[in-house]
């Protein structure tokens, strides 16, 4: 039982180096068993110069909507004001209409009611969506000088760089993330796709059966 636990830790750590994962742990860990302890402290303290490619931008593609564009407008009737979780992050920048009337009685004027409130708003929540996407691209470049700061410490060579040296540097190491979720998405979406395929063939089988 040791062997096999201490072999699956090892396959675990290697993992986590291979992909960058940096491990942080939120709350009280004294009330967990002494040894889940320890191994969570070995995993934050080994990971904790990782650095992975996780963004806002990420999650959003990884969504299943995320071919799909934004709405942009919600109408919501029968008097409650809540989305019940519905499309939360599709609809951070979208014009949301709160209507009494319920959905069997909407009616043209009802609609026209709810586009009349999309056009008053429409300015507004368009340049909050610009201004949102511009501090993403900041965000992200930020988070990629920091990456790269913290390789340049560990190497031990952040000061024997001039300055076009750490910019090209920056401008590969960006490369090299963006190829790497360009891969992952690619991935996801093959394995996306392979479960339709495979679903649709189960049920071929199943009718000529």
């Amino acid at each position: 039982i040791h062997v096999s636990v201490s072999v699956h830790t090892s396959v675990c750590r290697d993992n986590l180096q291979k992909h960058g994962v940096c491990i942080r742990v939120l709350g009280d860990l004294d009330m967990l068993p002494l040894d889940i302890q320890k191994l969570i402290a070995q995993a934050v303290l080994s990971t904790r110069t990782h650095n992975n490619d996780i963004s806002e931008f990420l999650l959003e593609k990884c969504l299943y909507t995320s071919n799909s564009p934004d709405p942009e407008l919600l109408i919501r009737t029968s008097g409650e004001v809540r989305l019940s979780d519905f499309l939360l992050w599709q609809t951070s920048y979208s014009c949301l209409v709160f209507q009494s009337v319920l959905w069997p009685e909407y009616s043209f004027w009802n609609l026209c009611e709810a586009i009349l409130q999309y056009q008053l708003n429409h300015y507004t929540l368009q340049r909050a969506r610009e201004v949102h996407r511009e501090e993403q691209v900041l965000e992200q470049l930020e988070a990629d000088r920091s990456c790269v700061a913290d390789l340049l410490q560990q190497d031990g060579t952040g000061n024997l760089l001039d300055s076009q040296s750490k910019k090209d540097l920056l401008q590969k190491y960006t490369a090299e993330r963006e190829k790497r979720i360009h891969c992952f998405l690619n991935i996801l979406q093959e394995k996306r796709n392979n479960f339709f395929v495979e679903l649709n063939k189960n049920s071929l089988a199943s009718a000529k059966a």
